[in-house]
């Protein structure tokens, strides 16, 4: 008699880029497997495996990353799947459950694109920041360290490609470089410079003291250079916008410190957030529950975040009406709607701080007081026209970001950037390319900015493959030195790294922030 293991599947319809592994798998063709599908065909693939077989799926993702040199990221998700022994399809000995692994490999972004795609190529990383990594350093919430591990596959592609990546920070394009210069100095240019001009809010009493976007609270509590210093000491917040940044600040503002404090969130902030009265935010946004742009990831941390009182307001009518929509939408959007559903009800009534997410409002004007200070905000209902004035000493608006040209970029009527195709700017003397925020409307979450990011490394590498042009352009170092353009390199970027790193130890944290990046340089060489 023979018995034959027969494992449910991983997803309920397996698709062309999955990859599965079992002990008789041939590692060597398994390997070429997947290389050709990054390679010629996916973003992204998926190597999944079960019992006695996850060792071989593991080895596999290893090899693979250090075959395509560290150009690529790999996330691993455990799970158990329900296995059956049968003789036959109508004989079923027994049932178990059996450990399963799911690893989804994806490539980095562009740079680590075209260096795997053109081996021969060489290249130059301009960043008007004082250090790398961009919104991974000043965007990411310092209580989202697993998002910023990325940043150590980025800096061992450097460090494994240092002949052919060379990364030039504090320099402003447009000022230190022209856009023009580049073209002559550069086979191709790629422009990913995203969207930093946070939308403002444009109501009467915007300007009120106390009132700021929600990039500059994010750039406050991430160390990086800002303007203001929120002050916290009322205790009513308002926070405008239903997306992920929202959700961000609420839960930085509403978090104990000792949840903070050993992550790299800068001493200066901590010190603030240690004597705030913030303890009742409402978030409100124009639209409704089906229009909220936040993940379910950071919704549910806020919904169950310690020693607070979190729910959602919701009608009975539009929870009826989401009720009755629910199998029309996509899985992920059908987990968020039944989270807010479900949090109508707050998962601890008797927290000792309050927040509660509201839909269907919007702000008309804001009241000052004497001194300046927002006091008191007027929200409308979108749905009755109703008014209602709610009293407040923090307001923070995250309410999306504007595109910005660089100065000498091709530009449509209504001042975006102009697009000969999905990627490619017009240019008599290089080939240029767009992605992510600069090139489309800013939305969206770090892995579709990934996505799309290595498609554009795709299309420079096919464009460039035969490319016949001026092979002889050197670079922009040179115009940098002669113009003695304070840049920083890699090798300043790491002596920051252990300096922040050290003070982060003494501290009891994983790093502490040097504010001033480009000034300390100069007095550490």
């Amino acid at each position: 008699m023979s018995v034959k293991r027969v494992c449910l599947p991983f997803e309920k319809d397996p698709k062309p880029y999955d990859v599965f592994i079992t002990r008789k798998t041939n590692f060597a063709a398994q390997i070429k497997k997947c290389r050709k599908l990054l390679d010629t065909k996916f973003d992204t693939i998926r190597i999944q495996a079960t019992g006695v077989a996850i060792p071989r799926a593991f080895r596999l993702a290893t090899v693979l990353n250090d075959n395509m040199k560290n150009t690529i990221n790999i996330d691993v998700k455990t799970t158990t799947l329900l296995a059956r022994d049968v003789i036959n399809e109508d004989a079923l000995l027994q049932e178990r459950c059996v450990s399963a692994v799911v690893i989804r490999i994806s490539r980095l972004y562009t740079c680590a694109g075209l260096i795997s795609r053109l081996p021969r190529s060489k290249i130059d990383i301009f960043d008007r920041s004082a250090i790398p990594y961009g919104l991974i350093q000043y965007g990411v919430a310092p209580d989202h360290y697993d998002v910023k591990r990325c940043t150590n596959q980025f800096e061992k592609l450097i460090v494994d490609n240092s002949d052919r990546i060379s990364l030039f920070c504090n320099v402003q394009i447009g000022q230190d470089l022209t856009f023009d210069e580049l073209c002559r100095d550069y086979d191709a240019v790629i422009l990913a410079y995203g969207a930093n001009k946070a939308r403002r809010l444009n109501i009467p009493g915007s300007d009120a003291r106390n009132c700021i976007s929600g990039s500059d609270f994010v750039t406050w509590y991430n160390g990086g250079f800002s303007p203001y210093t929120p002050l916290l000491d009322n205790k009513k917040a308002l926070i405008i916008g239903n997306g992920n940044v929202s959700i961000d600040c609420s839960r930085i503002l509403l978090s104990p410190v000792a949840r903070l404090a050993p992550t790299d969130i800068p001493e200066n902030a901590l010190k603030v957030l240690r004597s705030s009265q913030v303890d009742d935010i409402q978030i409100v946004g124009r639209r409704g529950p089906v229009d909220a742009s936040f993940t379910i990831k950071e919704l549910r941390e806020l919904l169950n975040l310690e020693n607070c009182t979190v729910s959602t307001s919701i009608s009975d009518n539009e929870t009826q009406r989401i009720s009755d929509s629910l199998e029309k939408f996509d899985r992920p959007k059908k987990r968020i709607m039944q989270l807010m559903l479900e949090r109508r009800i707050p998962k601890n009534p008797n927290g000792l701080k309050k927040c509660q997410i509201e839909f269907f409002q919007k702000p008309v004007s804001i009241d000052k007081d004497p001194s300046g200070r927002i006091q008191a905000v007027d929200l409308q209902n979108t749905l009755t026209g109703e008014i209602m004035k709610v009293p407040c000493g923090l307001l923070i608006y995250a309410i999306g970001f504007e595109n910005v040209l660089l100065p000498g970029l091709p530009k449509t009527k209504d001042d975006k950037l102009l697009l000969k195709d999905w990627c490619r700017v017009d240019s008599d003397v290089s080939k240029v390319y767009a992605t992510g925020w600069c090139a489309h409307n800013p939305a969206g979450v770090i892995a579709q900015t990934q996505s799309q990011a290595v498609a554009v490394a795709d299309e420079v590498a096919k464009d460039l493959r035969d490319y016949s042009g001026d092979r002889g352009r050197s670079g922009s170092r040179s115009k940098l030195e002669e113009r003695k353009v304070a840049f920083l390199t890699f090798s300043d970027w790491k002596y920051v790294d252990e300096c922040e790193r050290m003070m982060g130890r003494i501290l009891g944290k994983l790093r502490e922030k040097i504010q001033n990046v480009s000034e300390f340089v100069k007095l550490g060489r």
